[in-house]
């Protein structure tokens, strides 16, 4: 097996689009468990693009399907005896791209029902679940006014965007897709969330911040987008 994970990931999809199941499942399983040894820098695209075109080769392949079923189930055992919030983050992974968020909602709540503190540390990961479900309640006890949690998306922003200008071809415009995709996401449920509530000063604070931090990173159409879909738009500026 050739050690080069980026090498590695795209005998996986070669295998996959000449049907070449065995081959493809084997190249993204060797992905999965072996390129955090050799490069951290895919640890993002190990937990989405390797995942995800697992979950589509299981669509036509159901040894990967089932592959990936029992991995969820090992990750979530491995979560259940360490308490381990990496493993909760795979975990939670896994689930989105089979499609079955509701577990790891249900097994948040169940953490939360025992231990406030540990729950405290995985709400990040079901944080876009409640969002996307609009629970802003559930959402302002664990994020507050929404700034640690913009932080970490606008982190996560910067480190995309850097890795994908070092990818060519494909991979990095996708990386770079996503990556604005998600800051305009993240972004845009912290203002609904501070409008919904009735935080009137938090809710200027956070377009201000945005505005300045995009703006800052030549990213204005970024921040112009975010406008045209946010609410309380008396409140914003001229973008």
């Amino acid at each position: 097996m050739n050690s080069d994970p980026g090498e590695v990931l795209n005998k996986a999809r070669k295998a996959y689009q000449d049907r070449d199941y065995p081959a493809a499942l084997e190249n993204y399983q060797w992905f999965y468990h072996n390129s955090l040894d050799i490069d951290q820098s895919y640890y993002g695209v190990r937990l989405s693009y390797c995942l995800d075109e697992w979950a589509a080769l299981g669509k036509e392949f159901p040894r990967a399907a089932n592959a990936l079923t029992r991995l969820k189930e090992d990750t979530l055992s491995h979560f259940s005896n360490t308490k381990s919030r990496k493993a909760f983050h795979e975990y939670s992974s896994i689930c989105e791209y089979l499609e079955c968020e509701d577990e790891v909602f249900e097994q948040f709540l169940t953490v939360r029902s025992s231990d406030k503190d540990l729950a405290e540390k995985l709400f990040t990961f079901v944080y876009e679940y409640c969002a996307s479900k609009e629970m802003w309640d559930l959402c302002r006890e664990y994020i507050g006014n929404g700034y640690d949690q913009y932080k970490k998306s606008l982190e996560t922003f910067d480190h995309m965007i850097e890795f994908a200008e070092k990818k060519t071809g494909e991979l990095g415009d996708s990386i770079y897709r996503d990556a604005v995709m998600a800051i305009k996401r993240e972004t845009l449920w912290i203002l609904n969330m501070l409008n919904c509530i009735n935080a009137p000063g938090e809710y200027q604070s956070a377009i201000s911040k945005i505005e300045s931090d995009l703006r800052v990173r030549g990213r204005e159409s970024i921040f112009k987008e975010i406008c045209e879909r946010a609410p309380n738009k008396q409140s914003l500026p001229d973008a």
